[in-house]
């Protein structure tokens, strides 16, 4: 494109085609194209629709195996249709398997001629298809189909070809979505934003890992809604720099223990079906039994007298909680005349929310000194820190939709509202510090709704810590998206080293243990960790898991959870 087209197109949205098979495309495509509706800068102006591909040249498989391919079809109808029924009760993803026409929405449509299948999977477009593509000088084509297209068509649009893939390898191609994860228990389910090249090593632009659902249609819907959620992020930085942004540099962590050598990939067999179907039942058995005999997940917290580093977990004391409540998040702090206290979530069943509370700490004994802070929705976290003199805490109250501050005016119990840091966002477990002259807040935020806080690290900047105006981090939000790592679990500082402490989260289990961070760089367009340490729930017999650790420096307290019959 010439400077003067450049300069042309200055000013005008995004132009954006989505490649279809059908015009009538599944919920998150649906809420892709609604959510454009709504930007300014970006506008899904075709529907490039191609109907069934044809298939490639060769032999029929043979009757053995068309047969065990239709019967695993039918089985996993059979298992979406249930699970999709179950679904369908829930608020968050009753719509996720339907169906909605997309002419109506989209202006413009284009029938192509059906591609034709390769030996690799790829689509082969002709070059009509192609040219009637080329066309409509699209910016992005979005590939929203099953198949990949290839050839000329990944230079039809002028910035190139997006997909939404899901799975940790380029190799995972098929295989309903979120179904392996599942299938073999799996922490975490991945998925990335790539440009197509038509070569092996596409180019990455997002990637990330969300917790696994209990059951396979809600992975899956959840996956989707979440990535979702980072297209349109992606979108919206194209939009506003009119090119591609550079390959992802940021890579995940090697896969989660016990991914490297499993199936992860591929339909599923009827025999693997069958054996999911069994295993969901038996979940939702135990589970249905749990509920009955009121064997619920309770916290506890527990001290020992030692630095974080060399403490023999084995040797903490476990503080016994008042009856029909929990402590949680435990955060200590020193008095100036030497007395430690420990502010944490005091979570209450009867009424099925949190407050927070102060105990003060007498070696490994506590006394309970009552509510600090109480409001009408639900408080946990309560993060401390220091600024010209007085103390502030900054609780998670995600439910309130506020990052919000609160002033001591008489320790260890009095406190008042002092700031509301963001408005209208929905966060978690924010941790705020100063480096470099510069306040930085690191906080979980979920963008899409379902109240997932577990994945995506975003990191901000101010000159004050009280003021609101948070510059986002130049580098990118967020800085991380990875259920092992993406939600703060505490801050140690040692001198000039700063430790972020992460929550790793478990196949339908939050919380299962925890990740030390050291924060190596951090600037408006850097930002750096490494992993020094990673504490397991196995210090104590029947622990389901551990998500917080705080330390003076020779006390450590840290929380874990268990399932204790609860009245």
């Amino acid at each position: 494109m010439t400077e003067a087209e450049q300069q042309a197109r200055q000013g005008k949205p995004l132009a954006v085609g989505l490649l279809v098979d059908d015009a009538c495309a599944l919920q998150h495509v649906r809420e892709l194209v609604l959510w454009a509706q709504a930007q300014p800068d970006i506008d899904i102006s075709h529907l490039l629709v191609y109907g069934t591909p044809r298939a490639a040249p060769g032999g029929h498989a043979p009757a053995f195996a068309r047969l065990a391919h239709a019967l695993s079809a039918r089985c996993m109808h059979t298992l979406m249709r249930v699970e999709n029924i179950l679904l369908r009760q829930s608020g968050t993803y009753r719509a996720h398997l339907s169906h909605h026409d997309l002419s109506a929405a989209v202006p413009g449509r284009i029938d192509l001629e059906a591609p034709r299948v390769q030996a690799d999977g790829g689509h082969a477009f002709d070059a009509a298809a192609v040219a009637r593509v080329r066309e409509q000088q699209l910016d992005v084509l979005l590939c929203c189909g099953p198949g990949l297209p290839t050839g000329d068509m990944l230079d039809a649009a002028r910035l190139g070809v997006l997909r939404m893939h899901f799975g940790d390898s380029a190799s995972e191609q098929a295989g309903p979505a979120g179904f392996w994860e599942c299938f073999h228990r799996l922490p975490s389910t991945a998925f990335a934003i790539q440009r197509l090249s038509g070569a092996r090593s596409d180019e990455v632009l997002v990637r990330g890992r969300f917790a696994t659902r209990i059951s396979f249609l809600q992975n899956q819907a959840h996956l989707y809604r979440k990535a979702n959620v980072h297209l349109q992020g992606l979108l919206q930085s194209i939009a506003a720099q009119r090119r591609m942004p550079a390959s992802q540099p940021r890579r995940l962590a090697g896969p989660p223990p016990g991914r490297q050598h499993l199936p992860l990939g591929g339909p599923p067999g009827t025999v693997h079906i069958l054996r999911y179907a069994m295993r969901t039942l038996g979940r939702a058995a135990v589970k249905g039994a749990q509920r009955a005999l009121s064997l619920r997940r309770k916290f506890g917290i527990s001290i020992v007298q030692s630095d974080w580093r060399h403490a023999d977990l084995r040797q903490a004391v476990e503080v016994a909680s008042p009856k029909g409540r929990f402590w949680a998040d435990p955060f200590l702090w020193k008095a100036p005349d030497g007395r430690l206290f420990c502010f944490v979530e005091d979570y209450v069943y009867a009424r099925r929310r949190a407050h927070i509370s102060v105990l003060e700490v007498i070696g490994t004994k506590v006394m309970d000194l009552g509510a600090v802070i109480a409001e009408p929705f639900h408080l946990s976290f309560p993060y401390l820190f220091a600024y010209q003199g007085d103390l502030y805490m900054c609780p998670e109250c995600s439910d309130s939709e506020q990052i919000r501050i609160y002033r001591c005016t008489g320790f260890p119990q009095q406190w008042e509202l002092a700031a509301v840091a963001m408005d209208g966002v929905s966060a978690a477990d924010t941790i705020l510090f100063e480096r470099g002259g510069r306040w930085w807040m690191l906080t979980s935020i979920d963008k899409s709704g379902v109240k997932d806080h577990c994945s995506e690290l975003y990191l901000f900047s101010n000159d004050s810590p009280l003021r609101q105006g948070w510059k986002p981090f130049g580098g990118g939000n967020p800085v991380l998206i990875d259920s092992a790592g993406g939600r703060n679990a505490g801050l140690i500082a040692e001198g000039d080293r700063l430790f972020r402490l992460a929550q790793r989260q478990g196949f339908d289990r939050y919380g299962e243990g925890l990740i030390v961070n050291e924060i190596l760089t951090i600037s408006e367009l850097a930002y750096e960790e490494r992993q020094v340490s990673r504490i397991d729930p196995t210090f104590r017999k029947r622990l389901l898991g551990s998500h917080h650790l705080t330390t003076t420096g020779n006390i450590t307290v840290i929380d874990h959870v268990s399932r204790q019959f609860v009245i």
